[in-house]
């Protein structure tokens, strides 16, 4: 009976492991890397909504992705209106917008979402 409850400890302890490192590698992970491009690069992309033509100022920003030829941005528009998703081209020295796409709109007309999310 002892040896039992034991085991079955055992395997209530190591479900609870695996379910905790799933976590840190699918939930913390994705949060830590996006925080970490955001902080190093992030001041190159700062201004770079306008190039959409349509977004005038943002609530924040997140960079997603980052190399040296190619940048994934995630923008939301002041008082949260719209989410949007840039992503840059290195042309020489500058980066250039080589597409958009709106991910969500609080006029209804986009409502995806991104991983990781950002609201």
């Amino acid at each position: 009976m002892i040896k039992k409850e034991k085991t079955r400890k055992r395997k209530f302890f190591f479900l609870w492991g695996i379910l905790i490192c799933v976590m840190i590698w699918k939930v913390i992970i994705p949060y830590s890397k996006v925080e970490h491009l955001t902080a190093k690069y992030g001041e190159e992309f700062k201004d770079l909504h306008r190039m959409s033509g349509f977004i005038q100022e943002i609530e924040y920003f997140k960079v997603f992705s980052y190399n040296e030829t190619i940048a994934h941005v995630y923008y939301v528009e002041k008082g949260h209106s719209t989410r949007n998703y840039f992503i840059f081209q290195k042309n020489g020295l500058e980066w250039a917008l080589e597409s958009w796409e709106c991910l969500w709109s609080s006029s209804g007309s986009a409502d995806r979402n991104i991983w990781p999310f950002y609201p």
